[in-house]
């Protein structure tokens, strides 16, 4: 589907589909000295943005899509720590 999706004034980060599942991944970075984790940076105003522009998406593409029957809201984290190992966690239904 899409890295950074545009839909209306919103954006997504990465719009995945699998069989009859689209996916809506909400990708945090974050180094290893943050005070917040990334998953911890998702408030709720971003959530509303997230699922709005995931409403959208399903009106104006999907909808009528008989191939495909729903969405998920997932969370991607990527930690950069110390000395250059990456760290990558994927919550699958985070919201």
């Amino acid at each position: 589907m899409g890295l950074n999706v545009r839909v209306g004034r919103y954006e997504l980060d990465v719009v995945a589909q699998q069989a009859d599942l689209i996916a809506i991944v909400e990708v945090r970075t974050r180094s290893a000295s943050s005070w917040q984790s990334a998953l911890e940076s998702i408030g709720p105003q971003k959530i509303r943005r997230v699922r709005t522009a995931g409403e959208q998406l399903w009106s104006s593409r999907f909808a009528e899509d008989r191939t495909v029957n729903r969405v998920r809201y997932d969370v991607a984290t990527v930690i950069f720590e110390i000395g250059g190992a990456t760290v990558v966690e994927y919550f699958e239904g985070a919201f």
